[in-house]
Protein backbone atom coordinates (compact mmCIF):
# COMPACT_ATOMS: atom_id res chain seq x y z
CA UNK A 1 0.00 0.00 0.00
CA UNK A 2 1.03 3.52 -0.07
CA UNK A 3 1.99 5.76 2.55
CA UNK A 4 1.94 9.32 3.17
CA UNK A 5 5.55 9.80 4.60
CA UNK A 6 8.67 9.01 3.00
CA UNK A 7 10.77 6.36 4.59
CA UNK A 8 14.26 5.88 5.45
CA UNK A 9 14.84 3.46 8.12
CA UNK A 10 12.57 0.70 9.68
CA UNK A 11 13.06 -1.69 13.28
CA UNK A 12 10.30 -4.05 14.99
CA UNK A 13 9.05 -2.19 18.08
CA UNK A 14 6.39 -3.32 20.17
CA UNK A 15 4.43 -5.87 17.73
CA UNK A 16 4.75 -3.17 14.89
CA UNK A 17 7.36 -1.16 13.20
CA UNK A 18 8.99 2.07 13.84
CA UNK A 19 10.10 3.98 11.18
CA UNK A 20 12.11 7.14 10.55
CA UNK A 21 9.99 9.17 8.08
CA UNK A 22 9.23 12.72 7.05
CA UNK A 23 6.03 14.16 5.36
CA UNK A 24 6.64 16.34 2.36
CA UNK A 25 7.32 19.39 4.54
CA UNK A 26 8.25 17.99 7.62
CA UNK A 27 11.88 16.61 9.04
CA UNK A 28 13.25 13.22 10.35
CA UNK A 29 10.93 12.27 12.99
CA UNK A 30 10.12 8.77 14.74
CA UNK A 31 6.81 7.12 13.91
CA UNK A 32 5.61 3.82 14.57
CA UNK A 33 3.48 1.91 11.52
CA UNK A 34 1.15 -0.77 11.84
CA UNK A 35 2.22 -3.24 9.22
CA UNK A 36 -1.50 -4.52 8.50
CA UNK A 37 -3.45 -1.50 8.39
CA UNK A 38 -0.81 1.02 7.29
CA UNK A 39 -1.45 3.60 10.22
CA UNK A 40 0.84 6.03 11.29
CA UNK A 41 1.49 7.52 14.29
CA UNK A 42 4.23 9.96 15.71
CA UNK A 43 6.52 8.64 18.62
CA UNK A 44 8.87 11.27 18.79
CA UNK A 45 9.12 14.31 16.92
CA UNK A 46 12.81 16.68 17.17
CA UNK A 47 14.33 19.91 15.22
CA UNK A 48 17.14 17.57 14.58
CA UNK A 49 17.30 14.45 12.49
CA UNK A 50 16.84 11.03 13.87
CA UNK A 51 18.89 8.61 12.06
CA UNK A 52 20.74 5.29 12.80
CA UNK A 53 17.99 3.56 14.86
CA UNK A 54 17.88 -0.25 16.61
CA UNK A 55 15.46 -1.93 18.54
CA UNK A 56 15.49 -5.08 21.09
CA UNK A 57 11.88 -5.04 20.83
CA UNK A 58 10.87 -3.02 23.82
CA UNK A 59 13.09 0.28 23.57
CA UNK A 60 14.58 2.26 20.38
CA UNK A 61 18.30 3.31 20.58
CA UNK A 62 18.94 5.80 17.91
CA UNK A 63 21.70 9.32 17.15
CA UNK A 64 20.82 12.84 16.86
CA UNK A 65 23.07 15.31 14.75
CA UNK A 66 22.71 18.18 17.61
CA UNK A 67 25.09 21.09 18.19
CA UNK A 68 27.22 19.90 15.64
CA UNK A 69 27.66 16.34 16.91
CA UNK A 70 26.37 12.73 17.56
CA UNK A 71 24.75 11.89 21.23
CA UNK A 72 22.79 9.31 22.11
CA UNK A 73 19.21 8.46 22.76
CA UNK A 74 17.03 5.83 23.73
CA UNK A 75 13.18 5.39 23.96
CA UNK A 76 11.74 3.45 26.58
CA UNK A 77 8.68 2.12 24.97
CA UNK A 78 6.53 1.18 27.82
CA UNK A 79 6.44 4.14 29.53
CA UNK A 80 7.04 6.88 26.03
CA UNK A 81 10.60 8.06 28.24
CA UNK A 82 13.63 10.22 26.27
CA UNK A 83 16.99 9.27 27.73
CA UNK A 84 20.04 10.98 26.98
CA UNK A 85 22.64 7.81 27.41
CA UNK A 86 26.15 10.04 26.24
CA UNK A 87 27.29 13.82 26.41
CA UNK A 88 29.97 13.18 23.88
CA UNK A 89 29.36 14.28 20.67
CA UNK A 90 30.92 11.89 18.42
CA UNK A 91 28.64 8.80 19.10
CA UNK A 92 27.37 7.75 15.96
CA UNK A 93 25.81 4.75 16.85
CA UNK A 94 24.86 2.63 19.58
CA UNK A 95 23.09 -0.84 20.40
CA UNK A 96 22.50 -2.71 24.61
CA UNK A 97 24.44 -5.84 25.32
CA UNK A 98 22.72 -6.52 28.70
CA UNK A 99 23.22 -3.64 30.79
CA UNK A 100 25.74 -2.12 28.30
CA UNK A 101 25.89 0.22 25.25
CA UNK A 102 28.02 -0.36 22.66
CA UNK A 103 28.94 2.87 20.85
CA UNK A 104 30.57 3.53 17.80
CA UNK A 105 32.17 6.58 18.26
CA UNK A 106 34.73 8.82 16.32
CA UNK A 107 38.19 10.17 17.81
CA UNK A 108 41.37 11.31 16.45
CA UNK A 109 42.05 8.30 14.50
CA UNK A 110 38.86 7.57 13.40
CA UNK A 111 35.98 5.73 14.20
CA UNK A 112 36.61 2.74 17.32
CA UNK A 113 34.27 0.89 19.38
CA UNK A 114 33.34 1.76 22.99
CA UNK A 115 31.16 0.18 25.98
CA UNK A 116 30.05 1.82 28.61
CA UNK A 117 27.34 1.38 31.89
CA UNK A 118 23.87 1.37 30.17
CA UNK A 119 22.41 3.13 33.31
CA UNK A 120 21.67 7.14 32.23
CA UNK A 121 21.34 9.43 35.33
CA UNK A 122 18.36 11.48 34.06
CA UNK A 123 15.59 9.96 32.41
CA UNK A 124 12.78 12.77 31.93
CA UNK A 125 9.18 12.09 30.46
CA UNK A 126 8.38 13.88 26.47
CA UNK A 127 8.11 16.82 26.27
CA UNK A 128 10.10 17.90 29.18
CA UNK A 129 13.49 19.33 27.42
CA UNK A 130 16.41 17.28 27.64
CA UNK A 131 19.42 17.06 30.15
CA UNK A 132 22.89 15.85 29.96
CA UNK A 133 22.64 12.38 30.93
CA UNK A 134 26.31 12.67 32.33
CA UNK A 135 27.61 9.84 30.91
CA UNK A 136 31.42 10.83 28.87
CA UNK A 137 32.30 7.44 27.36
CA UNK A 138 35.22 6.97 29.72
CA UNK A 139 36.56 9.90 28.50
CA UNK A 140 37.42 8.59 25.24
CA UNK A 141 35.60 10.77 22.98
CA UNK A 142 37.19 13.63 22.67
CA UNK A 143 34.82 16.63 21.54
CA UNK A 144 38.17 18.46 19.90
CA UNK A 145 39.20 15.43 18.22
CA UNK A 146 39.06 16.29 14.75
CA UNK A 147 41.11 19.58 15.94
CA UNK A 148 43.99 17.16 16.93
CA UNK A 149 44.65 14.96 13.62
CA UNK A 150 44.13 16.32 9.93
CA UNK A 151 43.97 12.57 8.88
CA UNK A 152 40.42 12.41 9.80
CA UNK A 153 39.87 15.07 6.88
CA UNK A 154 42.67 14.25 4.19
CA UNK A 155 41.24 13.00 0.94
CA UNK A 156 40.68 9.14 1.06
CA UNK A 157 38.75 8.51 -2.10
CA UNK A 158 39.63 8.84 -6.03
CA UNK A 159 36.54 10.39 -7.81
CA UNK A 160 36.38 11.79 -11.60
CA UNK A 161 33.88 14.53 -11.97
CA UNK A 162 32.98 16.28 -15.01
CA UNK A 163 35.46 14.44 -17.04
CA UNK A 164 38.62 15.48 -15.02
CA UNK A 165 40.80 13.22 -12.21
CA UNK A 166 39.80 14.19 -8.45
CA UNK A 167 39.41 12.98 -5.47
CA UNK A 168 36.67 12.93 -2.39
CA UNK A 169 37.14 13.55 1.25
CA UNK A 170 35.28 14.60 4.08
CA UNK A 171 35.31 14.60 8.17
CA UNK A 172 33.85 11.52 10.16
CA UNK A 173 31.30 13.47 11.23
CA UNK A 174 29.86 13.81 7.92
CA UNK A 175 29.72 17.88 8.70
CA UNK A 176 31.66 18.71 5.33
CA UNK A 177 32.47 16.68 2.20
CA UNK A 178 34.93 18.06 -0.20
CA UNK A 179 35.82 17.62 -4.15
CA UNK A 180 39.51 18.11 -5.23
CA UNK A 181 39.81 17.89 -9.49
CA UNK A 182 40.63 19.25 -12.38
CA UNK A 183 38.29 19.95 -15.37
CA UNK A 184 39.62 22.98 -17.54
CA UNK A 185 41.59 24.61 -14.32
CA UNK A 186 41.53 23.07 -11.00
CA UNK A 187 38.36 23.18 -9.17
CA UNK A 188 37.50 23.19 -5.58
CA UNK A 189 34.02 22.19 -3.98
CA UNK A 190 32.90 21.74 -0.85
CA UNK A 191 29.35 20.96 0.59
CA UNK A 192 27.87 20.66 4.38
CA UNK A 193 24.68 19.53 5.65
CA UNK A 194 24.74 21.50 9.01
CA UNK A 195 22.20 23.93 7.94
CA UNK A 196 19.70 21.33 7.14
CA UNK A 197 17.41 20.74 5.23
CA UNK A 198 19.18 23.75 3.63
CA UNK A 199 22.20 22.36 1.66
CA UNK A 200 24.96 24.64 1.32
CA UNK A 201 27.81 24.44 -1.52
CA UNK A 202 30.44 26.14 -3.00
CA UNK A 203 32.98 25.85 -6.18
CA UNK A 204 36.03 27.52 -6.48
CA UNK A 205 36.08 27.41 -10.54
CA UNK A 206 38.22 28.56 -13.32
CA UNK A 207 35.34 30.34 -15.02
CA UNK A 208 33.88 32.23 -11.53
CA UNK A 209 33.76 31.33 -7.69
CA UNK A 210 30.20 30.25 -6.50
CA UNK A 211 28.22 29.99 -3.81
CA UNK A 212 24.84 28.02 -3.37
CA UNK A 213 22.22 27.58 -1.02
CA UNK A 214 18.75 25.25 -1.71
CA UNK A 215 16.26 23.84 0.56
CA UNK A 216 13.51 21.77 -0.60
CA UNK A 217 10.22 22.69 0.90
CA UNK A 218 7.79 20.29 -0.63
CA UNK A 219 8.50 16.43 -1.13
CA UNK A 220 5.79 14.16 -2.46
CA UNK A 221 4.90 10.58 -1.97
CA UNK A 222 2.23 9.85 -4.32
CA UNK A 223 2.45 10.34 -8.23
CA UNK A 224 2.63 13.74 -9.16
CA UNK A 225 4.89 16.34 -7.96
CA UNK A 226 7.43 14.75 -6.14
CA UNK A 227 10.16 17.23 -5.21
CA UNK A 228 9.96 21.60 -5.23
CA UNK A 229 13.03 23.54 -4.06
CA UNK A 230 13.78 27.13 -3.88
CA UNK A 231 17.53 28.91 -4.32
CA UNK A 232 20.12 30.76 -4.08
CA UNK A 233 23.18 31.26 -6.27
CA UNK A 234 26.08 33.76 -6.13
CA UNK A 235 28.38 33.55 -9.19
CA UNK A 236 29.82 36.16 -11.33
CA UNK A 237 29.08 38.71 -9.29
CA UNK A 238 25.66 38.18 -9.17
CA UNK A 239 22.51 36.61 -7.23
CA UNK A 240 20.42 34.08 -8.75
CA UNK A 241 17.05 33.24 -6.93
CA UNK A 242 16.25 30.01 -8.79
CA UNK A 243 12.86 27.68 -8.14
CA UNK A 244 13.06 23.81 -9.78
CA UNK A 245 10.23 21.11 -9.51
CA UNK A 246 10.01 18.00 -10.29
CA UNK A 247 6.96 15.74 -11.26
CA UNK A 248 6.75 11.72 -11.97
CA UNK A 249 4.13 9.16 -13.80
CA UNK A 250 5.03 5.90 -13.85
CA UNK A 251 7.52 5.53 -16.16
CA UNK A 252 7.06 9.47 -17.29
CA UNK A 253 9.50 12.65 -15.50
CA UNK A 254 8.85 16.00 -16.29
CA UNK A 255 11.12 18.64 -14.48
CA UNK A 256 10.92 22.75 -14.76
CA UNK A 257 13.34 25.48 -13.34
CA UNK A 258 13.87 28.61 -13.33
CA UNK A 259 16.93 31.27 -12.49
CA UNK A 260 16.62 35.01 -12.68
CA UNK A 261 19.82 36.90 -12.37
CA UNK A 262 19.51 40.25 -10.72
CA UNK A 263 22.05 41.28 -12.91
CA UNK A 264 22.64 38.69 -15.78
CA UNK A 265 19.41 37.65 -17.26
CA UNK A 266 17.44 34.88 -16.71
CA UNK A 267 17.05 31.02 -17.78
CA UNK A 268 14.22 28.49 -18.12
CA UNK A 269 14.54 24.71 -18.55
CA UNK A 270 11.99 22.28 -19.15
CA UNK A 271 12.61 18.51 -19.18
CA UNK A 272 10.55 15.37 -20.01
CA UNK A 273 11.85 11.51 -20.30
CA UNK A 274 9.77 8.73 -20.66
CA UNK A 275 11.17 4.91 -20.23
CA UNK A 276 10.83 2.65 -22.90
CA UNK A 277 12.54 -0.62 -21.67
CA UNK A 278 15.60 -1.02 -21.46
CA UNK A 279 15.78 3.04 -23.41
CA UNK A 280 14.67 6.86 -22.80
CA UNK A 281 13.45 8.90 -24.52
CA UNK A 282 13.59 12.66 -23.69
CA UNK A 283 13.13 15.99 -24.84
CA UNK A 284 15.04 19.30 -23.37
CA UNK A 285 13.47 23.04 -23.75
CA UNK A 286 16.17 26.03 -22.58
CA UNK A 287 15.32 29.56 -23.11
CA UNK A 288 17.86 32.40 -21.90
CA UNK A 289 18.06 35.73 -21.68
CA UNK A 290 21.99 36.44 -21.54
CA UNK A 291 23.60 39.97 -20.67
CA UNK A 292 26.89 38.85 -20.55
CA UNK A 293 28.02 35.86 -20.21
CA UNK A 294 30.18 33.22 -21.84
CA UNK A 295 27.69 30.16 -22.58
CA UNK A 296 28.32 26.61 -23.19
CA UNK A 297 25.91 24.15 -25.58
CA UNK A 298 26.02 20.54 -25.95
CA UNK A 299 28.68 19.79 -28.97
CA UNK A 300 30.36 23.09 -28.42
CA UNK A 301 32.56 25.11 -27.08
CA UNK A 302 32.19 28.32 -24.92
CA UNK A 303 30.61 31.02 -26.52
CA UNK A 304 30.66 34.59 -25.50
CA UNK A 305 27.40 36.18 -25.32
CA UNK A 306 26.20 39.20 -24.85
CA UNK A 307 22.31 40.82 -24.88
CA UNK A 308 21.05 37.87 -26.31
CA UNK A 309 17.70 36.21 -26.03
CA UNK A 310 17.26 32.88 -27.52
CA UNK A 311 16.12 29.07 -27.24
CA UNK A 312 17.22 25.81 -27.39
CA UNK A 313 15.53 22.38 -28.05
CA UNK A 314 16.68 18.94 -27.73
CA UNK A 315 15.72 15.53 -28.49
CA UNK A 316 18.05 12.39 -27.01
CA UNK A 317 17.37 8.55 -27.18
CA UNK A 318 19.18 6.81 -24.60
CA UNK A 319 19.48 3.08 -24.37
CA UNK A 320 21.23 0.42 -22.93
CA UNK A 321 23.79 -1.69 -25.34
CA UNK A 322 24.71 -4.27 -22.74
CA UNK A 323 25.71 -5.09 -19.57
CA UNK A 324 29.54 -5.70 -18.16
CA UNK A 325 29.23 -5.19 -14.54
CA UNK A 326 32.69 -6.54 -13.89
CA UNK A 327 35.46 -4.70 -11.67
CA UNK A 328 38.61 -4.95 -9.18
CA UNK A 329 38.95 -4.61 -5.37
CA UNK A 330 42.13 -3.16 -6.40
CA UNK A 331 42.01 -0.64 -7.71
CA UNK A 332 38.53 -0.06 -6.19
CA UNK A 333 36.83 -0.02 -9.69
CA UNK A 334 33.62 -1.36 -10.98
CA UNK A 335 31.98 -1.14 -14.67
CA UNK A 336 28.11 -1.03 -15.05
CA UNK A 337 26.50 -1.03 -18.20
CA UNK A 338 27.17 0.58 -21.68
CA UNK A 339 24.50 2.92 -22.85
CA UNK A 340 24.45 4.70 -26.55
CA UNK A 341 22.74 7.56 -27.07
CA UNK A 342 21.84 9.70 -30.27
CA UNK A 343 20.72 13.65 -29.99
CA UNK A 344 19.32 16.26 -32.31
CA UNK A 345 18.44 19.72 -31.60
CA UNK A 346 18.43 23.33 -32.45
CA UNK A 347 19.84 26.54 -31.27
CA UNK A 348 18.51 30.38 -31.80
CA UNK A 349 21.75 31.79 -31.08
CA UNK A 350 25.18 31.88 -31.17
CA UNK A 351 26.99 29.81 -33.85
CA UNK A 352 25.10 26.81 -33.24
CA UNK A 353 21.88 26.32 -35.44
CA UNK A 354 20.65 22.72 -36.04
CA UNK A 355 23.03 19.93 -34.65
CA UNK A 356 23.17 16.48 -33.90
CA UNK A 357 25.50 13.50 -32.82
CA UNK A 358 25.85 9.98 -31.01
CA UNK A 359 27.74 9.34 -27.95
CA UNK A 360 29.11 5.81 -26.08
CA UNK A 361 28.81 5.87 -22.53
CA UNK A 362 30.09 3.42 -20.24
CA UNK A 363 29.38 3.42 -16.11
CA UNK A 364 32.29 3.30 -14.26
CA UNK A 365 32.18 3.61 -10.48
CA UNK A 366 35.32 4.20 -8.46
CA UNK A 367 34.36 4.50 -5.02
CA UNK A 368 31.68 7.07 -5.54
CA UNK A 369 29.82 7.08 -9.25
CA UNK A 370 30.58 8.44 -12.63
CA UNK A 371 29.86 8.06 -16.09
CA UNK A 372 32.91 8.73 -18.73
Amino acid sequence: GDLPVYVAEMQRFQGQLAIVAKTPRGSWDLYSLDPDSLAIAPLLQSRHAIARIWGDGQDLYFSVNADLGYQMYRFRGPDRRLEQLTIAHHATYGVSLGDRLAVVGVTAVGEELFSLPLSPQSALPLPTPIVSAGLDLEGRLDADALDKDLATILPHRFSPKNGGPGVFGEDKLELISYHLGYSDGFTVEAETPVLSPVSVRGELLPEGNLIQASWPFFRGVDQGLQVARAQMTYQWDDWTPGLAMTWRWLDTQLSHSLELGLREGYRVHSHVSHTIGDGTLGLRWDRSFVMDRLETRRGYGAVHLTDVTGDGVEGYLLHRLFPVRQGWWSPDIFFGDVFGEVYWGTQSFGDAGVYCGAELQLEAYMSGAVRV
